[in-house]
């Protein structure tokens, strides 16, 4: 084993410092900005709401706490907000105000460098090396020691090992505490935390996910009820927690606490920005409302100014001829007289003609307007309340100056209240970023606990340390994967690659950590019981990556298993997803079969969508498993690779080893390339992140010839043995296909029972729409009118997948054009948003059915691609752009366009939408609901293939 780097305090501070100089300018180089659409609230915390969204796929939002959101496009606003939680494609962030149940489209950018100078100020100050730091990198020696500075308790009901693990904390500046998963690390921890505050001391726990730091304070509640240690009073989670429904959480939440503080403060300050905000959102969502009532009012103004020109011209046309009918005999002997009379009468005839069509333009527009005016989301008296609101932030001096004197009237407040608590617990994005980075900074904490210390980088581990006095407790799983970072320098692979685990024991060995701990068993504490709730994945995991060393515990009644597709029979063969700039291998076949194991760990498994995870070694399978799901409906699926994913538990795992039919191998699974100890991480991390079953997909004969003395393939051999089978994908994949949408629909929850029926009522229904009611409707109309005659396909059953793949590959175009460099491809808005959700369930009989699906086609693919005025290059008129330009004409045919009559001429509409017809049925119009429900799906086809051809087109 070689030792760690001897170089003094000093030395090691300054090259932290310098080596996070270099990811921020690696950071200025990626994409700071994004779209986000879809936006789902999931609930409120305090005065915030929490909106969860999709993220493409470059986005790396890695460390940030604080974003800004823009929103519209008319009269953009912005908004700062907080990231509550990053979990693989989605991202959480907090508002300071309720957007509704759906946020349709936002703006999202931010600043990387701002936070890591804050830790590069840090690192700077901490140069002279002092305190724990010091001992943090150099833990071995006797300046480690120290008398115990707390006394041990232990509930009666702990395990007896844990009584000896606090009394070696006890006598540590430094403490190294790891195992696995469920080897008992939140236990101990809490028991650390309560101990301390027992002894009057302070104790600040952090963590990089919520979960976590969630998990370490419940338990020194439940841990301090038992030991008489009242630790609500003396407990505060500040940040946004991730488990808020839990009444312990509620009650220790520093969020609530000042948020009711401010509320008391500041109440009627408080209740004018809201009352702002409500009817500022209510523009920004309807925006795409007010921008066509505009253009009607002025089409109406348009047209009577075209019907006032032509009658006037009429009038001067009729006087004319009335003056030549009552010409003298002379004048009419002349030779140009019959002339000019057919001249005169024609020219009355035609704008008689322009006259009856645009006072019918006319009439159809002035009779449009004021019902469309009718349906503004905002009324008159709500306006006029606006109007009073804004004249008393403007008597305040704006609304940043009420905002701003609501947040300082809470600061007193809030010093006061942290000041009293002996335990504080928060996330790392939060503990280093401002404002809590900064009242941390003037204050010191007796007792500094790290988890899931293994993702953490060792320059933010210094900071971290930095607020120790006297004593930390690192803790984690130095067997899951190693920190990231853009920068690969030297430099960068010593300190932003590697975890403290493996720099404070001096190896790259992860199997040379058993003999470290036993050498250095005061300090070091290996925790080698687990308690495993997927005893046989345990099992294997102890013998094959372990060594051995756990005592894997199991309950009897555990039935935890592991899954093993060998999908040799399908020969797959990988291709390059996008482009030729990065390696992006994905194996289509195998991607369906992972899809399939998804619908499997649902049915079979009586899962929702939020309890499962798939994890695969590179990110252009991602995308394309991304792409599946939208393509099927199913929501709320977590895909990532192994970096991304660590540290998330679900029920069931699904892990796409991808490769398959290339005569090369990749870097991630080839030990030759990356060495057995990144091999051995990525596994463990995967199988980590597994509370029930676990699903492996592997073309074993690929593995098996190209891989056939590599790790990866000896672990996989070794597991395949271990497994329970292949399991019945086939027989649950007929099975979710055959169910309706609403026996779909609580499958794709983001938590069990937390099923948001129906699918209309997830968007936000324009202020006409009562959607209860008309679901209601919809469902005694499909019960009363009987399935499409004359064939045996289930029409209905055809169109709810047809429109969720064509919804579903729009939604991947904006993600996909995002991650090649490019904009959102379709706008989205609160119109389209409902849209959107409204049309898998849409079923055409009739021509009332097709005018109103129209309508909210052509709001998706034509209106929020721009309509006319689109310049992108896959919306202009060429052969495989028809059918936007088909929507648009059968759009303004239906819905009896008054401009496009005039414009266009109602035969020459009809003509194109008989041609529409003529295309999908073969006959110019349908009669019977057989063929409209075909002419339809007809229709729905060349939408998809047109998608698939923008798709290609972004792709090359």
């Amino acid at each position: 084993m070689t030792e760690p780097l001897t170089q003094t305090a000093d030395v090691q501070f300054t090259a932290l410092a310098r080596v996070l100089q270099d990811e921020v300018q690696q950071f200025e180089k990626v994409p700071r900005r994004v779209i986000l659409q879809s936006g789902r609230f999931l609930h409120r915390i305090a005065s915030s709401s929490l909106y969860r969204f999709e993220v493409p796929e470059h986005i790396k939002l890695r460390g940030l706490d604080r974003v800004v959101m823009t929103f519209g496009r008319v009269e953009p606003v912005e908004i700062p907000c907080r990231v509550a939680s990053i979990e693989n494609q989605f991202i959480t962030l907090a508002l300071p105000i309720d957007i509704g149940p759906v946020i349709p489209e936002v703006e999202c950018t931010w600043n990387y460098a701002e936070r890591m100078r804050l830790l590069i100020d840090q690192l700077n100050v901490l140069r002279e090396g002092e305190g724990i730091a010091r001992h943090l990198f150099q833990p071995r020696g006797a300046a480690n020691q120290t008398s115990p500075l707390f006394e041990t308790s232990v509930p009666a009901d702990a395990p007896l090992e844990y009584s000896d693990v606090l009394k070696k904390i006890a006598q540590n500046r430094v403490s190294f505490l790891w195992g696995p998963i469920l080897s008992g690390k939140t236990d101990i921890l809490a028991l650390v935390a309560v101990n301390v505050v027992r002894a009057g001391k302070k104790v600040l726990v952090v963590a990089p996910t919520s979960e976590c730091v969630d998990g370490i304070l419940a338990r020194a509640v439940d841990v301090g009820e038992k030991l008489g240690v009242d630790m609500v009073a003396l407990t505060s989670r500040v940040g946004l927690s991730s488990s808020l429904d839990s009444e312990v959480m509620a009650q220790i939440s520093f969020e609530v606490q000042l948020d009711a503080t401010k509320r008391e403060q500041s109440k009627q300050d408080i209740e004018l920005v809201e009352r702002y905000w409500d009817v500022r959102i209510k523009k920004i969502l309807h925006e795409d409302y007010y921008t066509a009532l505009e253009d009607l009012r002025k089409r109406t103004a348009e047209a009577k100014e075209r019907f006032d020109r032509v009658t006037a011209e009429l009038n001067a046309a009729r006087t004319a001829l009335t003056k030549l009918e009552q010409a003298s005999m002379l004048e009419k002997m002349k030779k140009s007289y019959k002339d000019e009379l057919a001249q005169t009468q024609k020219l009355v005839a035609e704008k008689q003609s322009f006259q009856k069509r645009y006072q019918a333009q006319v009439a159809a527009l002035s009779a449009e307007l004021p019902k469309m005016e009718l349906q503004a989301p905002i009324k008159a008296d709500e306006l006029k309340a606006f109007e009073q609101t804004l004249a008393r932030i403007k008597e305040q001096g704006g609304l940043e100056a009420v905002v701003e004197k609501v947040e300082q009237a809470g600061l007193a407040k809030e010093a006061e209240a942290l000041r009293n608590k002996k335990l504080i617990g928060t996330t790392l994005m939060t503990a280093l970023a401002p404002p809590l980075a900064g009242r941390l900074n003037d204050r010191r904490f007796d007792l500094v606990i790290v988890d899931d210390a293994e993702v953490v980088n060792l320059p933010t581990m210094a900071v971290v340390a930095s607020h120790a006095v006297e004593q930390m407790v690192v803790s984690g799983d130095p067997f899951q994967v190693d920190p990231e970072s853009l920068t690969n320098t030297e430099l960068a692979q010593e300190w932003l690659q590697r975890d403290i685990f493996m720099y404070a024991a001096g190896t790259e060995n992860l199997h040379e950590l058993f003999a470290w701990s036993r050498h250095n068993s005061r300090w070091s504490i290996f925790l080698s019981s687990q308690f495993a709730t997927t005893p046989k994945l345990s099992r294997f995991v102890n013998s094959v990556l372990f060594d051995g060393e756990l005592k894997v515990q199991a309950p009897a009644d555990v039935k935890g298993k592991i899954f093993f597709c060998d999908t040799s029979s399908l020969r797959a063969s990988c291709k390059q997803y996008a482009g030729k700039k990065k390696v992006l291998p994905f194996n289509s076949e195998q991607a369906a079969r992972t899809v399939e194991c998804v619908k499997h760990a649902m049915l079979e498994g009586g899962r929702v969508a939020g309890e499962i995870g798939v994890i695969t070694p590179m990110p252009g399978q991602t995308l394309y498993v991304k792409q599946l799901l939208r393509l099927d409906g199913i929501q709320n699926v977590e895909v990532g690779t192994p970096q991304t994913f660590r540290g998330r538990r679900k029920k069931a795992i699904i892990f796409d080893t991808t490769m398959a039919g290339v005569d090369y191998t990749v870097r991630p699974l080839d030990d030759k390339k990356v060495g057995e100890q990144r091999i051995a991480s990525l596994l463990n991390t995967v199988f980590s992140c597994a509370t029930d079953d676990l699903y492996v997909l592997a073309d074993m004969s690929h593995f098996g010839g190209l891989y056939k003395d590599r790790l990866f393939t000896k672990l996989l051999t070794l597991l395949q043995a271990e497994s329970d089978g292949q399991p019945s994908t086939g027989r649950a994949s007929k099975r979710f296909e055959e169910l309706e949408w609403d026996e779909r629909e609580p499958l794709y929850a983001l938590r069990a029972g937390d099923v948001d029926l129906p699918r209309v009522k997830r968007a936000n229904a324009p202020p006409t729409m009562d959607a209860e009611l008309e679901l209601q409707m919809k469902m005694m109309a499909k019960q009363q009118k009987p399935m499409a005659a004359g064939t045996a396909r289930n029409l209905e059953r055809e169109t709810y997948h047809t429109v969720l793949r064509v919804v579903g590959r729009r939604a991947d175009l904006n993600m996909l054009s995002q991650f090649l460099g490019g904009d959102a491809l379709f706008h989205n808005s609160l119109a389209a948003e409902h849209a959107a959700q409204r049309l898998p369930i849409d079923f055409c009989q009739n021509e009332k059915d097709f005018r109103e699906i129209v309508e909210r086609w052509n709001l998706l693919i034509y209106e929020m691609s721009g309509g006319k005025k689109s310049d992108a290059t896959f919306f202009k008129q060429a052969p495989e752009t028809r059918v936007r330009w088909d929507l648009n004409t059968m759009k303004a045919f239906y819905t009896f366009d008054a401009d496009a009559v005039v414009e266009e001429g109602k035969q020459k509409l009809a003509m194109a939408v008989s041609k529409i017809f003529q295309e999908t049925i073969g006959k110019p119009q349908p009669s019977s609901p057989s063929e409209w429900a075909q002419g339809y799906l007809g229709f729905l086809a060349k939408l998809e293939s047109y998608l698939r051809w923008i798709d290609a087109q972004i792709k090359k």
